[in-house]
């Protein structure tokens, strides 16, 4: 029985649609619409079969399947849409130019064969939030892992992944495993001519399938001979061998040659993988309105790859001017198809709220969709829902779910985020090591975040010795990529003179590669060195403009930092109240020293009114990130009765505190009460107790207070 493509297919069946010889879409025979035909079970090895008398039923000038000759019988290959070769039509193809090629309305999927490629947006994992751990002295923060992850930006995967991994890892859904026989009859009617034959034996040692070696002399001599014919999958194989350097020196200008051939012949595939070549400049000088051109003669012919490409131009601007709703548009087109990377993109804008209302929930379901094909990128975002709690009950074993399946599929930002869960301890218990093994496996695919948190790791020696050679190391690799959190942490590196000789000149070099890309920390930290004169003239006024900038990001040091110049009156007039609203939206963000400042405001009355137990409530909150000056705040407050009862104990608890990392005042005040027979007591405050025992590693020292 047959089956329409429009009907739900009732297995086993088996897709096919017509082809000519020339490995062109027939026309005449409306090649996008598959039919499904049933399947036979094979009663002497199990194996489902397609009959050759089902297969003329259908297409009644039929030679043979695609990648073999007129079996009676062949075993079926599942999720795939085999092509049936039929004649040729009398009159040759015409070869048209890239402006001239011919659009097609029906879609045109690529053929089952190694090179059917996908293609994405590049790749930049997961977003980074926010960071528990704290600065640099006086600058940062240095960010190590962020507590929460969010989607990415929109994918594009470089051709790197598109073109050579095709050759060398093969998709086995798309590579048939063919009998002796089959191999017999393929190399016979290969050594006959038949051009479709010798490009699938070409496929075959390519590859190393159905019993035979990979032999990649033999696999260029046999799509050489199909070139011949003009055939167009051979040409698009070649060039892949030259973009791959398989067999053959890379050559990047071979590569767009051969793919040009292909693609001149309308072979939307290659017409696509020319679209790659002008986006990423490989072999052509580069070029995103060319990229577009190709794309859209591909897209014209169904070509679900290239649709979902021009979505990502106009998503970022590149050639046309950036469109939200036309790439939701072209997405859309794509996505209605099934196809995966378009359904992610999809649940990416609406995470975003690109071109459409913000919808945590929606994102989920498009992301679901595309992680039930197996989409890695898709089951990554889905943990990072589960991660940061968003469109769903926040869920850290799920997310750890949801990123080791991704991680299955070796994919660096899921990878990155496993070692973020056990960084942060998400069942409870933090390991440094564990969360190390996660990073290398990342930052070994060249995952910048993978190679930043490494080296967060060796320069805080967490899982890892301390060494900042080591950490810069890591760093360098990251920023290699423009990945700016790693070029302001290089900043920080040299402007400390850790791992390197101190160098403000170079300090100040790194902060401005960072902020050419709006980095708030960076940001922060330029204002840093303008405030204190590093490398630079000492300017208030300029120091203030960067820390507006960063704050203006919502990032808490430069919030903090804004404040203490109102508060001093440094750059601008001096303000309390001014201060005070700068503080406040640093320490609702968990700002130590925001924290301790606002403390400070509300004991004094400055900028607001005087409010012992609210300045007590501050300075506990800052305390309790083992910030030393609050601390000691805490210790007055209870030496003095101030917002809470006096106790002279607890005072001596928190002197005590304060003065084992170093404050000198309290090292005095601990001494006195010791000298009138005071004895410290336990401190009530579990929150103090648990981040005791989980100190951040470089914790936030202000250099105004």
């Amino acid at each position: 029985m047959v089956q329409q493509a429009t009907e739900t297919p009732q297995e086993p069946v088996q897709g096919v649609r017509s082809v000519y010889k020339n490995g062109l879409p027939a026309s005449s025979s409306s090649p996008s619409d598959v039919v499904f035909i049933d399947c036979h079970e094979d009663s002497a090895t199990g194996k489902d079969v397609v009959l050759w008398d089902d297969i003329l039923l259908v297409f009644k000038n039929a030679l043979y399947v695609r990648n073999g000759l007129e079996p009676f019988r062949f075993v079926a290959v599942p999720g795939t849409t085999l092509e049936v070769v039929i004649e040729d039509p009398t009159s040759e193809p015409e070869v048209t130019t890239p402006t001239q090629a011919t659009s097609q309305t029906t879609p045109q999927e690529a053929p089952m064969s190694v090179s059917s490629l996908t293609a994405t947006l590049p790749d930049y994992g997961h977003m980074t939030t926010t960071s528990d751990s704290a600065a640099l002295p006086g600058y940062g923060p240095m960010m190590t892992t962020s507590t929460s992850a969010a989607p990415p930006a929109y994918q594009f995967a470089s051709n790197d992944r598109v073109l050579s991994s095709s050759v060398v890892n093969p998709s086995t859904t798309s590579q048939p495993q063919y009998t002796a026989i089959e191999i017999s009859r393929i190399t016979a009617a290969a050594h006959s001519g038949d051009a479709e034959a010798q490009f699938s034996l070409g496929e075959i040692y390519h590859n190393g399938t159905s019993g035979l070696s990979q032999d990649l002399e033999q696999a260029m001599a046999w799509y050489l001979k199909a070139v011949e014919q003009g055939n167009a999958q051979a040409q698009r194989a070649i060039g892949l061998i030259y973009y791959g350097g398989h067999g053959v020196d890379k050559d990047y200008t071979k590569a767009i040659e051969w793919l040009l051939k292909a693609a001149k012949q309308g072979y939307s595939v290659a017409q696509n993988d020319v679209g790659n070549l002008y986006y990423h400049g490989h072999g052509v000088k580069q070029s995103y309105s060319k990229a577009m051109e190709w794309y859209m003669m591909a897209a014209d012919q169904g070509h679900l790859q290239s649709m979902q490409n021009i979505g990502c131009l106009y998503e970022s601007g590149h050639a046309v001017s950036k469109d939200y709703k036309v790439a939701m548009e072209w997405f859309t087109k794509a996505a209605k198809h099934g196809y995966a990377d378009a359904q992610n993109n999809i649940g990416n804008k609406y995470f975003h709220g690109h071109g459409v209302k913000q919808d945590y929930v929606k994102a989920m379901e498009w992301y679901l969709m595309a992680a039930d094909q197996g989409q890695a990128q898709a089951q990554s975002n889905i943990g990072c829902l589960y991660d940061a709690g968003n469109g769903v009950l926040k869920d850290k074993n799920m997310a750890m779910e949801w990123y080791l399946k991704a991680s299955d599929q070796n994919h660096a930002g899921a990878q990155n985020n496993i070692g973020n869960l056990y960084y942060h301890g998400y069942d409870g218990t933090k390991n440094y090591e564990v969360a190390m093994e996660w990073y290398i496996k990342g930052a070994s695919q060249g995952f910048a975040d993978a190679q930043n948190s490494l080296g967060n790791m060796y320069y805080h020696g967490q899982g890892v010795s301390q060494d900042y050679a080591q950490a810069i190391e890591w760093y360098l690799k990251a920023a290699d990529q423009n990945f700016a959190q790693s070029q302001s942490n290089i900043g920080c590196m040299y402007e400390g003179g850790r791992g390197v000789v101190r160098d403000y000149a170079k300090a100040m070099e790194w902060f401005h590669k960072a902020t050419d890309q709006d980095h708030a920390g960076a940001q922060n930290n330029l204002g840093n060195l303008y405030f204190f004169g590093y490398g630079v003239t000492k300017s208030y006024n300029t120091a203030m403009e960067w820390y507006l900038k960063g704050a203006g990001q919502g990032y808490a040091d430069a919030q903090n930092s804004v404040g203490n110049m109102f508060y001093h009156g440094f750059g601008v007039s001096k303000s309390n109240a001014s201060a005070f609203d700068w503080y406040l939206k640093a320490a609702h963000q968990g700002q130590a020293q925001a924290q301790q400042n606002l403390g400070f405001l509300y004991e004094s009355g400055y900028g607001v009114v005087k409010d012992y137990p609210k300045a007590m409530g501050w300075y506990l909150k800052s305390a309790s990130q083992d910030h030393k000056e609050a601390q000691y705040s805490v210790a007055k407050m209870y030496h003095n009765g101030r917002g809470v009862p006096k106790d002279l104990a607890v005072a001596m608890e928190w002197y005590s505190r304060a003065s084992d990392q170093g404050h000198e005042a309290a090292k005095k005040s601990f001494e006195g009460l010791r000298k009138q027979g005071i004895r410290p007591s336990k401190v009530p405050t579990t929150t103090y107790e648990k981040s005791k025992n989980e100190t951040i590693a470089n914790k936030l020292k202000s250099r105004f207070w």
